[in-house]
């Protein structure tokens, strides 16, 4: 058996030709596998996301609903105690004019003082007349026994 020679290229060309053919179709199929796999991947991983976005919000959600309750607390407690205060500086208020009315009945330096001369001024006049209640205790002993001894 004899081979011509465009007997052996047309064999090499048309064996070339089925095995480019066939890896083509092996690469073809193989392509269509990984696109499969990456269209499968992306789809996963969509869901994946859309779920985790979802548990996310979810999160944020609860989160903004315990703040929003904390803050209506805060307001609440925060209101109480301005109003408690307000009470407080209002019946502080109140009780100072009470004092400020009473310190004003409360004698001044200068009445403080007419009182401590008029107090010397009576210890005086005790005093003299003290001197004079002397005098007469002793007038009336004298008369006492001026009139005691003319009788005995």
């Amino acid at each position: 058996m004899t081979l011509e020679p465009w007997q052996l290229i047309t064999f090499g060309v048309g064996t070339a030709l089925s095995f480019v053919g066939g890896g083509w179709a092996v690469g073809k199929v193989l392509a269509g596998q990984y696109d499969r796999l990456l269209t499968e991947r992306e789809t996963a991983r969509d869901k994946s996301s859309a779920t985790r976005n979802a548990e996310i919000n979810a999160r944020f959600d609860r989160i903004e609903q315990a703040q929003e309750a904390d803050a209506e607390k805060l307001q609440a407690i925060i209101t109480t105690e301005v109003n408690e205060l307000c009470q407080s500086r209002d019946r502080l208020g109140d009780r100072v004019g009470q004092v400020e009315r009473e310190l004003a009945a409360v004698p001044t330096k200068e009445d403080v003082d007419r009182i401590h001369q008029r107090i010397d001024q009576v210890a005086q006049d005790i005093a003299g007349l003290g001197g004079q209640f002397n005098s007469a205790i002793n007038t009336l002993n004298l008369i006492h026994r001026k009139l005691l001894g003319s009788h005995t």
